[in-house]
This record gives structure tokens, C-alpha cells and sequence, in this order.
């Protein structure tokens, strides 16, 4: 018998007891009421309940005495679920914009700091130190706290980062700034991931939510580079990112309020249950000593790492080694990220619709790709204008990599490992983006004759980091074949 005919007959016994102790039917209730209350008594009825209600209207239950609110996962048949996936491509943007925006101003901030490439580096390395520490507490606030309040919280701490660099604070209030924003990115994009991985059509959604970062990432070169081209002071570019991040704040509050501890705890109780895992939640302590979730996590350590390097560094590296304008190069660097959201968006349909179930073969196939990609960039360093084709074609096949990864561990880790493991991987995958791109600065200022003449090497350390990242999966694929094809889950 099917989850759903089991959920209909436990209702329908429901009703029916309810009508013998004098509760009046439930075709004599207000047929306007977009709720329907129901009690759970026993663990097993949340084992078959079905928490996505087909007509998109909530339901209400009790659970441990909290009222409990459950809603479609379904995105087509919720306008509040539609307003909540907004709010989580607006995070994106936001994060985007704030990622970019010190590759695209950096020559400035030399300037004006009288600092190195290295110095400014630690404003990348920092962050991870907020980052990380958020990805392995993300689990916990959530379970204690909700993943409104998490989120809430951790949109906060980004406009608070933003604000410290909109005022050109003094260099070690950078410093304090990044680690802010390294925290609250790690909050919100955990709860983002968590949150929209779990909804139905996963992977399209997936791909059009952090197309969203790439759009930021998009917008930010240019945007910056033109409004300083009028006057504009560069640091006050951050308060139009912190202005962005508000707006988003006022909609967290308005459409998450639901999304209670409670409800969290009650979901994951229903999910073990129907996937016959009885254990008990496992702390982040144990998460982190599974090896698919240690996989996943050093996976995406070495794409988004290398991805962002390419981002802050590319307009660097055309600037100062190809010597392009300053206008061409912000083009370029847009261009790169502008194929990188059109990627995210087009193949994240694309595995939807030819690889659902079957995402990590489209993973190696888009990791393959990249390599040749990056090849082309590393062997026609004589060549702007093929480097530029290289550049952005590997955008393109790089854009899907984040959204199919979050995808897989979804559906091949061990269901108890779903929340925490998704967390420590975003977060320790996301942490990538604040140590790969302070290595290239290493690079850039220790090789050569300094002054950024290291960023010759620019195009080897791409080929090197992306291909190292395709192996990884090509590996995994290998060794996990059958019991991906099979499409069970991995330690099970």
C-alpha cells in the first residue's frame, strides 16, 4: 500500500472517530477554512501521514503540545511558498553581490588601505572562520531555535558585516566584518539548502536559487565599476548590498515564522520513520565522521573554492597579465558569472528532466567538461579572446556543480544524516570560497616579482583545482556505481 492510500485511510478512521465522540463531520464544517486540525497520538501516525497536502491548503497538528503547521512542498500550489523561495534567490543575490564586490573593488581598497594582495586575502580567509562554525552549529540552532530564527539571524549578521565595510572602518574592522559575514552566510545558506532541497522538483528549484548567487555575482563587477566611474564611493556600494539584505529581512519575517523547532523535529521524525530508520538524531560530532558526508563536503570545498577563485581573481588576472581595460575586464568577469547563472538555470532543468535519480551521472559528465574547459584556458594563454570562450564555457558546465551535489547527499546519505549532513557539507563545502582565493593572492604576490605577477600562474592553479574536483567525483562514481544505479542509499 502506497504512503498516500495509508494517509488517506488513517484521515479517513480519523474522521470517523471524531464523528462518534459528537465532533460534527467534516462536510458540515466551513468548507472556507483553510486549515484542518488533527491530533497526532501515536508515532505511527506520523509514519504515514502525509505532510504535502495535494489542494496546498496547511494543516494543523499538535506535537509534544506545540501546534505544528504543515504546508505543500509543492511550489506551484503555494503563493507563500512561492514568496519563501523569493526570499531564499534574494539571500543569494545578497551573498553574491557582497562575494564579488571585493574582487571587483580591489584595486581601490590597495589603494586606500596602503595594503598587499595578501592582506587583503585574510579578508577572504576570515570568513571562513565564521563560516565554518556556523555549519556545524547550523544543525543545532535549528533544532533548538527553528530555521526562521536561524535564518532570520543569520540574514542579520550579513547586513551587520555589510555596514562595517560600507563605513570604511579601519582595516582590523574589515577584519571583524568578514567574520560576520562568514557567519551569517554560513546560517542562511545552510537553512536555504536545507529548506529548498527538501521541496518537490528539488533540482530545478535548487538550480534557479543559487542561478540567484551567480546573478549577484553577475551584477556586482560592473554595478561597482560604473557607479565609482561617477563619483561614487566605493565603500558605499556595500550599503546598496546591506539595503538588499533588509528588504529580504522584512520577508523572512513575514513568510517563515512557521518553520518552528517543533515542526523541524516533528518532519525529521516522519522522515526517519518512512524510511524505516529508527535511530535517534545524530550530532554534528558524528555527522562529521561519515565519510560520504567528509566526500561531499571536500568535493564542494574544491568547486566552490575554485569557482569563487575564478570569480575574484579572473578580473585581477585579465587587468594586470593580459592587460585588457579596466571596462573590458569588469565585462568579462561579469560575462564569466553571467554563464555561470545561465548554467545553474538551464542544466538545472536539464538534470531535472534527464537525470532525476540519476544526478551523479550528470555531475561527472559537467565535471569532465569543466576540465576540458579549463585546459583551453591554461593552453591558450596566448589568447585572449579563446580564454575568454574557454572562460565562459566553463562557467556554463561549472553553474549546475553546487545544486546537483546538495541534491545527491540528499538522496544518498543515510536519512538521519539528511539536516546535519547538509549543513556541515554546504558549510564546510562553502568554506572553500575563504581559503582557495587567498591562495592564489599567496600566489600572485609571493611568485614573480610581486606586485601581482604571480597571477601568471592564474590558469595552471584553475586547471589544477577544477580537475582535481572531477577526478573526486569520477572516483566516487566508480566506487559507488551499483549502489547509485540502484538508487539506494550509501552505508544502508
Amino acid at each position: 500500500m502506497s504512503s498516500n492510500e495509508q494517509a488517506e485511510r488513517l484521515l479517513k478512521g480519523s474522521a470517523l472517530e471524531a464523528d462518534s465522540e459528537g465532533v460534527p463531520p467534516e462536510s458540515s464544517m466551513n468548507k472556507d477554512s483553510p486549515i484542518y486540525e488533527f491530533e497526532i497520538e501515536e508515532p505511527e501516525y506520523a509514519g504515514m501521514e502525509e505532510r504535502s497536502s495535494d489542494s496546498g491548503r496547511p494543516e494543523f497538528c499538535m506535537y509534544q503540545g506545540h501546534r505544528v503547521i504543515i504546508e505543500t512542498k509543492d511550489i506551484s500550489l503555494s503563493l507563500k511558498l512561492k514568496l519563501q523561495f523569493l526570499s531564499c534567490n534574494i539571500f543569494l543575490i545578497v551573498l553574491g553581490l557582497n562575494d564579488q564586490t571585493l574582487g571587483a573593488i580591489m584595486e581601490y581598497v590597495l589603494s586606500d588601505y596602503k595594503i598587499d594582495r595578501i592582506k587583503v586575502s585574510y579578508l577572504f580567509l576570515t570568513g571562513t572562520f565564521g563560516y565554518v562554525p556556523a555549519s556545524f552549529l547550523n544543525h543545532y540552532l535549528i533544532y533548538n531555535f527553528g530555521l526562521y530564527k536561524v535564518y532570520f539571524a543569520g540574514e542579520l549578521f550579513l547586513i551587520i558585516g555589510c555596514c562595517l565595510y560600507g563605513l570604511k572602518s579601519p582595516y582590523p574592522c574589515l577584519i571583524l566584518g568578514s567574520l560576520i559575514n562568514g557567519f551569517g552566510a554560513g546560517l542562511s545558506d545552510c537553512s536555504v539548502n536545507i529548506f529548498v532541497g527538501n521541496l518537490k522538483h528539488s533540482n530545478q528549484l535548487l538550480g534557479i536559487m543559487h542561478s540567484s548567487y551567480g546573478l549577484g555575482c553577475l551584477v556586482s563587477p560592473a554595478l561597482a565599476i560604473f557607479l565609482i566611474s561617477k563619483g561614487f564611493p566605493w565603500p558605499h556600494f556595500y550599503f546598496l548590498v546591506a539595503f538588499v539584505g533588509l528588504v529580504n529581512l522584512v520577508l523572512v519575517y513575514l513568510t517563515f515564522k512557521n518553520e518552528t523547532q517543533w515542526k523541524y523535529k516533528y518532519v525529521s521524525e516522519l522522515d526517519r520513520k518512512a524510511s524505516g530508520d529508527n535511530g535517534d538524531e545524530t550530532s554534528a560530532w558524528e555527522t562529521l565522521h561519515n565519510r560520504y558526508v567528509l566526500f561531499y563536503s571536500f568535493a564542494l570545498f574544491m568547486y566552490i573554492g575554485s569557482e569563487l577563485s575564478v570569480g575574484v581573481w579572473l578580473f585581477n588576472y585579465v587587468f594586470n597579465i593580459q592587460h585588457v581595460t579596466e571596462k573590458h575586464s569588469s565585462f568579462i568577469t561579469s560575462g564569466y558569472w553571467a554563464c555561470l547563472t545561465l548554467g545553474r538555470f538551464c542544466l538545472g532543468f536539464i538534470t531535472g528532466r534527464f537525470f532525476e535519480h540519476f544526478e551523479t551521472r550528470a555531475i561527472v559528465l559537467y565535471c569532465s567538461l569543466v576540465a576540458i574547459c579549463c585546459f583551453g584556458f591554461w593552453a591558450f594563454s596566448y589568447s585572449i579572446v579563446v580564454q575568454t570562450t574557454c572562460i565562459f564555457f566553463m562557467g556554463f558546465f561549472v553553474g549546475p556543480l553546487f545544486g546537483t551535489s546538495v541534491v545527491i547527499a540528499i538522496h544518498t546519505l543515510p536519512v538521519r544524516f539528511a539536516t546535519s549532513g547538509i549543513s556541515l557539507i554546504a558549510g564546510l563545502g562553502g568554506s572553500g570560497a575563504a581559503v582557495v582565493p587567498p591562495i592564489m593572492g599567496f600566489i600572485a604576490e609571493t611568485f614573480g616579482n610581486g606586485h601581482g605577477e604571480g597571477l601568471v600562474y592564474f590558469p595552471a592553479v584553475v586547471l589544477f583545482t577544477f580537475t582535481f574536483a572531477a577526478l573526486l567525483w569520477i572516483s566516487f562514481y566508480t566506487v559507488h556505481r551499483k549502489t547509485l544505479e540502484a538508487q539506494r542509499r550509501l552505508g544502508q
